[in-house]
């Protein structure tokens, strides 16, 4: 009797076994369709006019087009914005690096660049927030939100004296990359 429940157990066992193996697996696929857009920059300008020779202005970024923040103010000095537009992906991060110019020159007057807290900003396109910062040799972390953010851009001015008519030029280079 031991020896018939033994081979009664070992067949169970067996098959019980054979069971198991019988299972299968398989993999389930997962896909998704990306839309990747590459990073757009539209670049702005920043004008001063009506400049006076022998003096220092402070301008600050300005997207509502004042025109007239700058200081000292007389009534005729003017600094002009249009953004550059960097547009990508909803949502992203990009790392924006900005090199400002330290002059403007005509290859024979030169005028003098320096930058502060005010000197830039930066907000979602169509938002009214801003959010200000030093643009000079800073690396900013920005957020695309619904796929585009301009940016401002100002600076202090130093003309000096004996500065002839004339019309001083430069240049800033941003850079803008996926994070």
């Amino acid at each position: 009797m031991k020896t018939f429940m033994f081979v009664i157990l070992a067949a169970l066992l067996v098959i019980g076994s054979s069971l198991a193996v019988a299972q299968q697996q398989d993999l389930h696929p997962y896909t998704a369709d990306i839309a990747a857009t590459g990073l757009v920059l539209a670049v702005g300008g920043t004008d001063y006019t009506g400049l006076a020779g022998g003096t220092c202005y402070t301008a600050v970024a300005d997207p509502a087009g004042v025109g007239t923040l700058i200081d000292p103010f007389t009534g005729g000095e003017g600094v002009a914005q249009t953004a550059s537009a960097i547009t990508g992906d909803p949502f992203a991060n990009v790392v924006v690096s900005i090199l400002m110019p330290t002059i403007l020159t005509d290859g024979v007057y030169i005028a003098t660049m320096s930058y502060d807290g005010t000197s830039a900003c930066w907000s979602n396109d169509g938002e009214a927030t801003y959010s200000f910062f030093n643009p000079q040799g800073t690396t900013n972390t920005m957020n695309l939100g619904a796929g585009q953010i301009d940016i401002f851009l100002a600076g202090n001015i130093c003309v000096p004296r004996n500065t002839g008519a004339t019309n001083v030029t430069g240049s800033a280079v941003i850079s803008v990359q996926y994070q």
